[in-house]
């Protein structure tokens, strides 16, 4: 188990990267990456989802951060949707995770 987490999150970083690099301004990358996600988190906390839907599945998300922070300014127009069912089909979804945030471009 510790070895397919410890996969997961050097696969996720590795989106990062690739995400960061083929951006062509990292710094900016990151300083937009970083405002989305700051507000979506607040916005999420706010609303309660934070609490109901995101934390009884941090466990199994934390490997998957950086990935999902390389989309974070793409998957903010989704997140309503993406929340409303993450509690019910994240154990369905998640051995497929990683598939899925490396295509998401």
């Amino acid at each position: 188990e510790k070895q397919n987490i410890l996969n997961r999150l050097l696969r996720s970083l590795g989106v990062l990267v690739h995400t960061a690099w083929k951006n062509g301004d990292p710094v900016s990358f990151v300083y937009n990456q970083t405002g989305t996600a700051i507000r979506v988190a607040g916005e999420t906390a706010a609303s309660g989802e934070l609490i109901r839907d995101v934390l009884p599945n941090a466990p199994t998300l934390l490997s998957y951060a950086p990935g999902l922070y390389a989309h974070a300014s793409r998957l903010d127009r989704h997140l309503p949707q993406i929340l409303s069912v993450l509690d019910g089909y994240l154990p369905m979804v998640e051995p497929h995770l990683d598939v899925l945030i490396e295509r998401f471009d």
